[in-house]
């Protein structure tokens, strides 16, 4: 799949579509559940606004607020 997908641009140069596989992508998913995706997302946007070559012209936003669930759930009531 990473073969459709221009990996240099969207990682980095040093970074080949043969880098990723379905089982890479899995550990890392499971290893941002671990960390908690909110805490990750809020320490890369610190990160980025503490860096002084950022644009400044930008603002950014960020959602931690939005929780979406998909599918059937056993024992439980659409209320």
């Amino acid at each position: 799949w990473s073969r459709k997908l221009p990996v240099d641009v969207l990682i980095g140069p040093h970074c080949s579509p043969e880098d990723f596989s379905d089982a890479r992508l899995a550990r890392t998913l499971d290893r941002l559940f671990e960390a908690g995706v909110d805490e990750v997302l809020s320490a890369v946007v610190r990160r980025y606004l503490k860096s002084p070559d950022r644009p400044k012209k930008y603002t950014i936003h960020q959602d931690a607020t939005t929780v979406a669930l998909f599918g059937a759930f056993d024992g439980q009531t659409p209320e």
